[in-house]
């Protein structure tokens, strides 16, 4: 006798994993001039704020005329745009619909794939002069500090942003 069985749902360290995923799309646009933006990325994250770390449950290139396509389970994410290069960016680390703080996005539910996830990114100013910054992102439970991996540290000049930085696993940025 053979008896088959199939997994229908697990969960791993926090993250689910299931057969029924869901579709999260939309475009990705420079806020200044509605142009797609293309070099670059989407995730879908969560917060694990068991641990404080963040869980990408999906990342996708960005197409050609702006757009991408994640597949997640069912659930609330934030969606996240990030260009390819820290170092060549032509925009900033946007969140949906047009923010650059966690705090003020909105979390997408995937439940009914939604198809009009538009993120509006800022642009990348290159001015000139020279600039330095460094430095750690951490986090404080019982006198013990721990880095924050993956914090993103935006430079910003009156109205225009210069930089960004995504930190190391030991929360270090330059």
């Amino acid at each position: 006798d053979i008896i088959n069985y199939s997994l229908i749902k697990c969960t791993i360290d926090g993250i689910t994993y299931s057969d029924s995923l869901k579709s999260i799309s939309g475009t990705i646009k420079f806020a200044d001039n509605n142009q797609f933006a293309n070099n670059g990325y989407v995730k879908a994250l969560k917060l694990n704020t068991s641990t404080g770390n963040i869980i990408t449950y999906d990342s996708t290139q960005i197409g050609i005329e702006g757009t991408y396509n994640l597949n997640v389970p069912s659930d609330l994410y934030y969606i996240v745009a990030y260009p390819n290069s820290e170092k060549q960016a032509d925009f900033i680390p946007t969140y949906y619909p047009s923010t650059i703080s966690w705090q003020s996005a909105v979390k997408v539910n995937s439940a009914n794939n939604p198809s009009n996830v538009n993120i509006s990114v800022y642009r990348k100013t290159n001015i000139g002069g020279a600039y330095s910054v460094n430095g750690w992102i951490t986090i404080q439970t019982n006198n013990f500090y721990a880095g924050i991996n993956d914090a993103i540290v935006y430079i910003k000049q009156g109205n225009n942003f210069r930089d960004f930085y995504v930190t190391q696993n030991s929360g270090q940025f330059s």
